[in-house]
C-alpha cells in the first residue's frame, strides 16, 4: 500500500535530510519509523502523504502518486498538534473532512466521536477538551472519509505519559477495527512495539533505513510490563544505540 524507493531530500542550505530511504508497507500493516530527532522520519512521512516532493526516488500509495491518493479520498493524515478549527465544535471539525473531501462514501462523524469516547463532548470546542480528546477528534477528522492510508506523526507526542500510554491502548482498538495501512512517526520505542507490526530503524541526518524489525504479536500488548514486550523494547533500544552511540 506505501512504497518509498530510493527516496532521498535535501533542503536548501542545509544537510541532506533523507538519503536513498527504501521501505513498503503492506496492505493492514503497521509500520512504525523510528530514530534520532532529525534523522528524517516526519520528511518521509510528509513525501508519503505528498506534502513535500523527493528529490530523487519515488513514493506511491497503491500504485498512485501520493497526490493523487490524496485526491481520491485514500490518505488520512494526523500530527502531533491536533489541526482542529478553534470556532468549529469537535462535531462540526470532523464534519468539516467530509465538506471538504465530498467522498462517495463516508462514516457518520457523530457515530464515530461517539465510538471514541467523545459522546458528551460533541458541541465542545477545541479549547473546552483535553488534549487526549482533542487528539482523538484529530484522529476522528483523519478516519471518517474511510482512507485506506493512515499517516500518523507522533500523534501523542505532545501528552503526558499516562495519557499517552491510555491513547495508544485506544489506537490499537481503533485500528484492529478499522484494519487501516498505517505509517507511524514516533520517538517512543515502548509505542513503537505496542502498536507496530514491524520497526523500520533510521540512522542519524541524512536519514537511512538501516534495520526492520518484526514485532511478535506477543509484544504488542497495551501492558508494557509484558516479559514479549520488555525484550522487545530492550532489542529496539539495542539496535537504535549502534546507529546512535552517543545516545547508549
Amino acid at each position: 500500500m506505501i512504497s518509498l524507493s530510493q527516496v532521498s531530500k535535501h533542503y536548501t542550505n542545509g544537510p541532506a535530510a533523507v538519503a536513498g530511504a527504501d521501505l513498503a508497507v503492506a496492505r493492514g500493516e503497521l509500520v512504525s519509523l523510528l530514530g534520532p530527532s532529525g534523522c528524517g522520519k516526519s520528511t518521509l512521512l510528509r513525501i508519503a502523504a505528498g506534502l513535500e516532493v523527493p528529490d530523487a526516488g519515488t513514493a506511491e500509495i497503491d500504485g498512485l502518486a501520493p497526490a493523487e491518493a490524496c485526491r481520491r479520498g485514500a490518505l488520512g493524515v494526523a500530527f502531533q498538534r491536533p489541526a482542529l478549527v478553534p470556532s468549529r465544535t469537535a462535531l462540526e471539525n470532523v464534519a468539516l473532512t467530509l465538506e471538504l473531501l465530498r467522498p462517495a462514501a463516508a462514516l457518520d462523524p457523530r457515530e464515530l466521536l461517539e465510538t471514541f469516547g467523545l459522546g458528551a463532548f460533541l458541541h465542545h470546542y477545541p479549547h473546552q477538551l483535553s488534549g487526549g480528546m482533542q487528539q482523538r477528534v484529530n484522529i476522528a477528522c483523519a478516519l471518517v472519509h474511510g482512507p485506506a492510508v493512515l499517516l500518523l506523526d507522533e500523534p501523542f507526542g505532545a501528552l503526558d505519559e499516562l495519557t499517552r500510554a491510555d491513547l495508544t491502548a485506544w489506537l490499537r482498538g481503533v485500528l484492529a477495527r478499522t484494519g487501516q495501512t498505517v505509517l507511524l512517526v514516533t520517538h517512543s520505542v515502548e509505542e513503537a512495539v505496542a502498536l507496530s507490526h514491524r520497526i523500520a530503524m533510521l540512522s542519524p541526518r541524512p536519514g537511512r533505513i538501516r534495520a526492520v524489525l518484526d514485532v511478535p504479536a506477543a509484544a504488542r500488548t497495551d501492558d508494557w510490563t509484558a516479559p514479549a514486550a520488555i525484550a522487545m523494547v530492550a532489542a529496539v533500544r539495542r539496535q537504535l544505540r549502534e546507529f546512535v552511540p552517543a545516545a547508549a
